[in-house]
């Protein structure tokens, strides 16, 4: 688990590198399964007699941890609605094959706590 733990890590910097509308579910799955993790841990490494468990109301914690890492991530590139070839001005891709980021900030509206957990939970 501590070698999976410093993946998830590592793999941070390349879920920013992802189209921003692909990023919130890597980042939530990023979060999920490092806390199934940690129940393991605390269940004593036993995964086969007692299941890793991680309750709704702590998934919508880490969804909205998740969220919150998705529209932060300053290298992220936007969703194209359709490639854009090599030699196209629009290609974030450099020719050294790094991604150019665009050194303007994009303008976010945050919505409150409240509004983010009403979009996700559907009533009864």
């Amino acid at each position: 688990l501590s070698m999976a733990s410093a993946l998830y890590t590592e793999a941070e910097e390349g879920i920013a590198l992802l189209p921003s509308d692909c990023q919130l579910g890597v980042w939530a799955a990023r979060y999920v399964y490092s806390e199934i993790g940690e129940r393991i841990k605390d269940n004593g490494y036993d995964s086969v007699s007692q299941r890793a468990f991680v309750p709704f109301s702590r998934k919508l914690v880490l969804i909205c941890q998740a969220y919150l890492a998705s529209i932060s991530s300053a290298k992220s590139i936007p969703s194209p609605s359709s490639p854009p070839s090599p030699s196209s001005p629009t290609n974030p891709i450099r020719s050294d094959g790094f991604v150019a980021v665009p050194s303007e900030e994009p303008v976010i509206s945050l919505p409150s706590a409240e509004e983010l957990i009403a979009s996700m939970v559907t009533p009864l």
